[in-house]
């Protein structure tokens, strides 16, 4: 009897984490409803934090000038984390994407890293 009451109280300790990673999450994924397209690259660091990752930036012969972003969000106890891209074009945003099927090659190239670290 004693084991099933310890059981059960992790069990529901474990459901309110969950419960509270799964909020923290939701909140950062609600920061994308306030993006729109034409935004600067300011103020899209203003509503998101600093990029994770910053793919590629060039100016062709033209003046035009490109950039890629990519955020990650993170939320180990409920999902895996999510990547997506931001692309720019002189300054304003033109597109964003969920950008799923790298984060699983990026995460299979971990995993085989630190198996041979072993």
């Amino acid at each position: 009897m004693k084991k099933l009451k310890m059981f059960l109280l992790g069990f529901a300790i474990l459901a309110v984490f969950s419960q509270f990673c799964c909020g923290v999450f939701s909140g950062r994924i609600k920061k994308l409803e306030k993006l729109k397209l034409g935004m600067s690259q300011a103020q899209v660091s203003q509503t998101l934090g600093s990029p994770n990752i910053i793919k590629s930036a060039r100016k062709e012969a033209s003046g035009k000038t490109t950039e890629a972003w990519t955020y990650l969000f993170k939320n180990p106890g409920c999902e895996k984390a999510k990547a997506y891209l931001f692309r720019f074009e002189n300054n304003k945003l033109i597109s964003w994407a969920l950008e799923q099927p790298r984060l699983k090659r990026a995460n299979k190239i971990k995993k085989t890293k630190n198996k041979l670290k072993t």
